[in-house]
């Protein structure tokens, strides 16, 4: 898939990690990015809900939250047209990032 710049494209391929990324979703016939930022990596968040009680740590603890966007945020490219200039090539990256996306 050609990306708009290089800077969103190390965002896509850190879907899933600590920190911000980049993450496609098709939902509902919309296919889109959402911005999405993670305190921990997706594999380890069993581990941040498991944290002893006893601990002083505010409840709830947010490990992860994402919000839609409809432009890349190094660029400014509208990632509408890259969706639909990408066609079948997201929609493949969109079911790859389906177990990454935070339920609302």
């Amino acid at each position: 898939m050609n990306y708009c710049c290089d800077n969103f494209k190390r965002w896509v391929q850190s879907a899933g990690v600590r920190g911000f990324s980049a993450v496609a979703q098709s939902d509902c016939g919309y296919r889109f990015f959402c911005l999405q930022a993670r305190g921990c990596d997706k594999q380890d968040e069993p581990k941040m809900k498991n944290i002893p009680k006893g601990l002083d740590i505010p409840n709830p603890l947010t490990i992860a939250m994402q919000v839609g966007i409809q432009y890349c945020p190094f660029c400014g490219t509208q990632l509408a047209t890259f969706i639909a200039e990408a066609g079948d090539e997201f929609q493949v990256l969109a079911d790859a990032n389906r177990p990454l996306l935070i339920d609302p």
